[in-house]
């Protein structure tokens, strides 16, 4: 968490290769506290905004357990309600990503990089809420793409083997 303070080219790598798109970030923290009122708060790892003034709230967890799902829902929506001022038009709500960095696979899906996307009941539409969860297992660090590279190299304990330089 510390290697990310205020690294805002870290960042952008680690988010661009996450997300298969370029995101120059502006700003980065860790240990961002965002309250919504009435005694409710969350405190994520890293919270960085890009160049366009969306958000991005990372977490970095051991434990993948079921009720991880519960608390980055939790994160999302707290960090809604704390960055979207009250009376905000729903055409300039900027998107909002919670990226949770796993060592296993909570959604059960088996992938390296699984995505969660808010739907309207009763229907298979997408609430184009512009919020999205998106959760990475970093045990899936077997291949030779970048995502994996990422992966190992967030699981790796000695800094001199950590392969993607920036990350170092």
């Amino acid at each position: 968490k510390v290697a990310f303070d205020g690294n805002n080219e870290a960042v952008s790598y680690l988010i661009s290769t996450i997300l298969d798109k370029q995101i120059t970030m502006v700003s980065t923290e860790t240990q961002k506290h965002f309250y919504a009122g009435e005694g409710k708060e969350t405190i994520v790892d890293i919270f960085s905004m890009d160049d366009k003034g969306s958000a991005y709230m990372i977490e970095l967890e051991n434990n993948p357990t079921r009720a991880l799902l519960a608390r980055m829902e939790h994160t999302r929506d707290i960090s809604v309600v704390a960055l979207v001022p009250k009376g905000t038009e729903y055409s300039d709500i900027k998107h909002k990503y919670v990226i949770c960095f796993t060592r296993g696979d909570p959604c059960k899906t088996g992938l390296q990089v699984s995505r969660s996307d808010m739907i309207w009941i009763g229907s298979a539409q997408k609430a184009k809420t512009g919020s999205q969860i998106i959760y990475v297992n970093l045990n899936k660090n077997k291949g030779d793409d970048p995502i994996s590279e990422i992966c190992r190299d967030m699981t790796e304990r000695n800094g001199s083997k950590v392969t993607v330089p920036i990350l170092n």
